[in-house]
């Protein structure tokens, strides 16, 4: 299945789209600390029988460390 990660602030630009969670901490590496939304997009249904879902959030803090906290979906 083929699918993108998304990568977002609430209220900010860019949104960017990457092809991987890891790209996506390498995409935000730019941006300011805070809190960034991830959404994983496919072409094909997802479990849910939708087509996005989140993904879960990465925060890079002030440093530029950067954490991921992926949601716990079961298929994971």
């Amino acid at each position: 299945m083929s699918t993108i990660d998304r990568t977002s602030r609430s209220g900010r630009e860019p949104i960017t789209d990457v092809d991987s969670v890891e790209a996506a901490e390498g995409a935000i590496q730019a941006g300011g600390p805070g809190c960034y939304h991830v959404d994983e997009i496919s072409a094909e249904p997802l479990p849910s029988r939708h087509t996005s879902r989140r993904w879960g959030t990465e925060i890079k803090r002030p440093d530029g460390v950067v954490t991921l906290d992926p949601d716990p979906w079961p298929d994971r």
